[in-house]
């Protein structure tokens, strides 16, 4: 991968400039290629559909939150399926399932000892309001 595949771009334009020069190069390969190329989008997307699914609602729960002035951000990956844990051979055929699903529908809301109750309670308020779609 070059150094553009994970550039946040600063405006539409500039991701509409970008993508045209992409479908430019696409073009410009085999059928072979431009066909593992496909291939290539089509097993990166049904192997992450549902943890992309959930990160979009995850966001749109974080974003409606912020947009209120209260912060949030998404679960950590379960210690047992931490890259650096499983590279050493820990958590070998071990399930965590309510861990697992934790992880890609959990979302962190503010915490913490100097919380105070009404701060609770505007959190609250404003968790309930998304949740009936308000």
């Amino acid at each position: 991968m070059n150094e553009q595949s994970h550039v946040i771009l600063p405006n539409v334009d500039a991701a509409v400039r970008l993508a045209t020069q992409a479908q430019r190069l696409f073009q410009d390969q085999s059928l072979v290629v431009r066909r593992a190329i496909v291939q290539a989008m089509r097993d990166a997307a049904s192997a992450n559909a549902e943890r992309w699914g959930t990160m979009a609602v995850a966001e749109t729960m974080m974003g409606r939150l912020k947009s209120k002035g209260i912060g949030g951000r998404p679960f950590f990956l379960g210690l047992h399926a931490q890259p650096v844990l499983t590279k050493l051979g820990l958590f070998k055929h071990e399930v965590f399932p309510h861990t697992d699903q934790a992880y890609k529908r959990g979302l962190y809301l503010p915490s913490g000892l100097t919380l105070t109750k009404p701060q609770i309670d505007v959190v609250c308020a404003a968790v309930r309001e998304i949740a009936e779609g308000c």
